[in-house]
């Protein structure tokens, strides 16, 4: 039961293949060179930062308010500084997307005394399949990647819900899942269940359901645990049977009704990078370079991140400026029109905490890119790509996420996704 996973050859050796070093500025002295591991999410949330508290006076600090009224004024409360984008400083998060289908077909059955039993014909209409929109991806990261490292953790779960409620994706929550490791740097996991209720008459039908989650996946990054990133899939099947039914094979055999629902995805997750790691790198002036791709299209990414001047800049398909789709094709799906293929863009725009939030994108593009960092030191960056283009009068849509390494450069190539 479940999607089928299939990896492309080329984009595994592209992606398990040593990234060579790129520049990182006169300020990056200490950036390391990192390799994306084998293919084959959240540790506890920091607690508050302490605050000091400013002592204005006491019996050993007089004041004389009569003569110096300064000595005597408070300072004015500042509000809290606002955070843009997702994530939260040394807490878990993750990206991911979504894709989701459903089908529903019947009857097709025979009766039980029927001799000799055959099964139920294929769905008549192939499910229709909807195009990936933006998730959260929520799991215990710190597992699977003590797994990948070849710990024996024992059982996993992962949630995924949809982060624009416009996009109507209900949420999924996996079964408990066996959690394993999968060979150097890599985890897998899985679990099925299969509930049955037999017939007690005419008003209530026997019903099977089964029910079937896997996830798999690596760290991306050799030495930075703090980041995972995989594929994770869920699907349910529910038959339907208006007799009294005792075997829950037999239901599978004759059935009025077969309902399909399957959804799956990419996911990058971690924990993010803490805050007095931000500090140290704005207060050092560091500006450094991340190199990486998307999961889905393959597509490199390049960012480079001034983090004393609280902004940064990135290239998706090797673009100089200017939107290119020469690489991406339209295609329709249940939920719109979507952009298939690499999309060559660049974005633009501010670190907030320990995000990246894109303020401004290539002149044709709409939408958005944020992301966030991960590891001691900022070492990797993980986010979402949720744009926008106008292609023939059509508006086209393209959700992807991606992993970058601080001082590495990832090669293209078509990257492990869920195929159908």
């Amino acid at each position: 039961m479940g999607a089928r996973i299939y990896f492309v050859a080329a984009a595994a050796a592209a992606l398990m293949a040593g990234p060579a070093p790129a520049s990182t500025g006169n300020h990056d002295k200490q950036d390391s060179v990192y390799s994306w591991g084998r293919w084959a999410v959240l540790s506890p949330a920091a607690g508050r930062p302490q605050v000091a508290l400013l002592k204005l006076g006491g019996p050993d600090v007089p004041r004389n308010c009569a003569t110096d009224p300064a000595s005597c004024e408070r300072p004015e409360p500042q509000p809290p500084q606002e955070v843009e984008g997702p994530c939260a400083a040394g807490q878990a998060c993750g990206f991911a997307t979504y894709h989701a289908s459903s089908a529903t077909d019947g009857p097709s059955y025979g009766p039980p005394q029927t001799e000799g039993r055959v099964q139920p014909a294929a769905l008549a209409v192939r499910p229709t399949t909807n195009g990936p929109v933006p998730a959260d991806f929520r799991a215990d990261s710190g597992g699977l990647a003590a797994a990948a490292q070849g710990a024996a953790v024992g059982r996993t779960g992962f949630a995924v819900s949809a982060t624009n409620p416009a996009d109507q994706a209900p949420d999924v929550k996996s079964l408990d899942m066996a959690l394993r490791n999968a060979g150097a740097r890599a985890f897998s996991g899985d679990g099925t269940d299969t509930q049955f209720s037999p017939s007690t008459g005419p008003a209530t039908p026997a019903v099977r359901v089964d029910h079937d989650s896997r996830v798999s996946g690596g760290l991306p990054y050799a030495g930075v645990s703090q980041i995972v990133a995989g594929v994770w899939s869920d699907s349910q099947r529910r038959y339907v049977l208006q007799q009294a039914f005792a075997n829950a094979q037999d239901l599978l055999e004759f059935y009025d009704s077969r309902q399909v629902t399957d959804a799956h995805g990419v996911f990058v997750a971690g924990t993010t990078t803490p805050q007095t790691d931000l500090d140290a790198l704005k207060a050092g002036q560091v500006t450094a370079s991340y190199g990486g791709a998307m999961l889905e299209n393959g597509t490199p990414v390049s960012i480079a991140v001034h983090f004393g001047a609280g902004t940064w800049n990135g290239s998706w398909g090797g673009s100089k400026g200017s939107l290119d789709l020469s690489k991406a094709t339209v295609v329709t799906r249940g939920n719109g029109a979507y952009l298939q293929g690499q999309v060559g863009f660049t974005a633009s725009g501010v670190v907030s905490g320990a995000n990246i939030v894109s303020k401004q994108l290539s002149s044709g593009l709409t939408g958005s890119v944020k992301g966030s960092f991960f590891g001691a030191g900022a070492q990797t960056l993980g986010g979402s790509v949720d744009v926008h283009a106008n292609v023939d009068g059509t508006d086209a849509r393209q959700v992807d996420v991606f992993a970058a390494g601080r001082g590495a450069v990832l090669g293209s190539g078509r990257s492990p996704v869920a195929q159908r």
